[in-house]
Order: structure tokens, then sequence, then C-alpha cells
């Protein structure tokens, strides 16, 4: 009965602290994200990823807003490549993808301003700017292409937000662009971030 008792006041506990109202009627949000991710891929082969990422939203609701994003990231794969030849017989062949994407969103919180957990999802679009360098280089000879992009794109995605205090979130969110709107190809590119968030 007393272990009854005590889950049922930690039951309580826990919807009070999601139902008690920790954010004020804020106006802003400001957010920004680090992400750096490194693999092994073979005896090889290796590839490097940084990506930053800064938000601005307005709220003009309690539960809705127009986020403006901007984000850079910067993917780099090498490997070494054995050819078959006498003279020259490896090849390191490394590619650098620079991308710079901008875009607005509507942003939706699927639950009361007031609660401390926030799930929502947005949805927009914006511009992608891709700059790509291949460089194959090997004892005596070093060769660069480049190549740059622009591309509209679409953006989906969904988040939540943990509030630590009445005016900062800590910030998980999951989002895809997808160039040229194609939202069917969403798995082609996913971005999983944490950062933190303040309210204003």
């Amino acid at each position: 009965m007393d272990g009854i008792r005590k889950s049922g006041m930690a039951l309580a506990a826990f919807l009070a602290m999601m139902i008690a109202g920790p954010v004020h009627a804020a106006v802003f949000e400001l957010s920004g994200a680090v992400a750096y991710g490194k693999a092994n891929l073979g005896p090889n082969a290796s590839s490097r990823q940084n990506r930053y990422t800064a938000e601005f939203a307005w709220r003009f609701t309690k539960v809705s807003a127009i986020e403006l994003s901007f984000m850079r990231t910067r993917s780099k794969m090498s490997q070494t490549v054995a050819l078959n030849s006498v003279l020259v017989p490896t090849l390191t062949q490394a590619l650098t993808y620079d991308d710079d994407v901008y875009s607005a969103s509507w942003v939706q919180n699927l639950v009361p301003a007031n609660f401390i957990i926030q799930p929502y999802f947005k949805v927009g679009g914006g511009r992608l700017i891709r700059k790509q360098k291949a460089e194959y280089s090997n004892q005596t000879i070093i060769e660069n292409q480049e190549i740059s992009q622009r591309v509209e794109t679409g953006v989906g995605g969904v988040g939540c937000r943990l509030f630590l205090t009445k005016s900062m979130a800590l910030k998980g969110e999951l989002v895809t662009y997808v160039p040229r709107f194609q939202f069917s190809k969403w798995k082609d590119s996913q971005m999983f971030s944490v950062g933190l968030s303040w309210i204003f």
C-alpha cells in the first residue's frame, strides 16, 4: 500500500511538472546547435563532418512560430585507392562538401506553451548552396576539381524542447533537407542535432 502511495505521488509530481507554467509569454526564441562526427570506414578510408546551426523564431501565437534558420555543414571523405600501375601504385582521393542552407519554416507546438516538455514539428523551404571539391593526389601529382550549385530545398522536421529554466531549454531536433521539395526522398538527408534555446 505504501509503495502504491509513493508511485501515485511520483506520478502526480511528474504531471505537475508537465503542466506547471515555467514559460512566460515569450515572443522570440534564439537557438544554437553544434555537431561533430568522425568515422573510420576501413584501413585507408575515413569521414568527418562538422555542423553549425542558428535559428531565430517569432512566436505569433503561444504554440505557433515562424522560424528563420541558417545551417553550415562540412563533410569530408578520404580514401586511398590501389591502382594497377607500377609507376603510381596508389592514389589518395578526398571529397569535401561545404553546404550552407538558408530557410524559413512554420513551427507548430503539439502541446500548450506552459508545458515543460514541448514536442513540435516544422515544415518550410529555403535554399541550399553547395561547394563540392575533389582532390586526387599521389607522390608527384595533385589535381583539384571544384563544383558549385544552388538549389531550392524543402525543410521538414520534428523536435522537442525540455525547459531547464523559464527562459532556457534543451532542444533536440531531427530535420531533413530535400532538394527541389521532393519530400518522397526525405530519407536521403537526415540530420539530428542537440542544442540550447533561449526564450525572451
